[in-house]
């Protein structure tokens, strides 16, 4: 109380509370008895359906235009409100979703590999960079997904397999950038007839550095790969 502004306490004061107010005082309200409609819900949740597609019944705005669904649907999840027989026989055929935070994630996993697959057709892969802003998001998921490949159900998995996803991108960037760099060897081998890339050539300044990390890292390259270098 002493800590706040002394306009701030003349309000409180004009609302009867004070520095000597009662730390418990407790205020009586009126006793009220929820009583669940079961056929409103079934009715606002065939609706609720209808228009959106799918059950994942939570707060947020879809919900917000059936009044009480979501309260309804919070008290079956929570287990406060248990159906009968006959009530949970109507639940299982409308679709009723128990797991609301597992189907929010399975319809954003669905959602983005549609995506990733429309990407995939127009581009050839599925090597989606976060620096692309028409693809930020996309790209966001895709790393996240490599990520977190464990969390991932078979299903999901096998259905990224199908479509050739990259799990290991950098592994891949990788081995395409070896590729790249070889055909540059080969390249500059048929203009100047050697291997000895100059470093103060700003035409081959990139090749030079990869020249010199192989001539570096000869142990650690496959065989194949030495077999190609020593074949030029």
């Amino acid at each position: 109380w002493g800590e706040l502004p002394a306009e701030r306490r003349a309000r409180l004061d004009k609302l009867g509370v004070s520095e000597s107010t009662p730390p418990h005082q407790s205020v009586q309200r009126a006793h009220y008895t929820w009583v669940p409609n079961w056929e409103k819900f079934f009715q606002d949740a065939a609706a609720f359906k209808k228009k959106f597609g799918h059950l994942r019944i939570g707060h947020d705005k879809q919900s917000q235009q059936f009044p009480g669904l979501a309260n309804f649907a919070g008290k079956l999840r929570s287990g406060s409100l248990e159906p009968d027989e006959a009530q949970q026989e109507r639940l299982e055929e409308l679709g009723f979703v128990w797991d609301l935070q597992a189907a929010k994630t399975e319809a954003f996993f669905n959602r983005r590999y549609k995506e990733l697959v429309k990407y995939q057709a127009k581009h050839g892969d599925t090597n989606v960079s976060q620096l692309n802003e028409k693809y930020k998001a996309l790209g966001q998921w895709a790393t996240r997904t490599r990520q977190t490949r464990d969390r991932l159900n078979d299903e999901q998995r096998q259905r990224l397999d199908n479509i050739g996803f990259v799990w290991e991108l950098k592994k891949e960037w990788m081995e395409s950038q070896w590729e790249i760099r070889f055909g540059e060897l080969l390249e500059y081998i048929k203009q100047h007839g050697d291997t000895l890339v100059p470093q103060d050539c700003p035409d081959w300044y990139t090749l030079s550095r990869w020249v010199s990390r192989m001539r570096q890292t000869k142990g650690d390259l496959s065989d194949e790969r030495i077999n190609r270098l020593d074949a030029v």
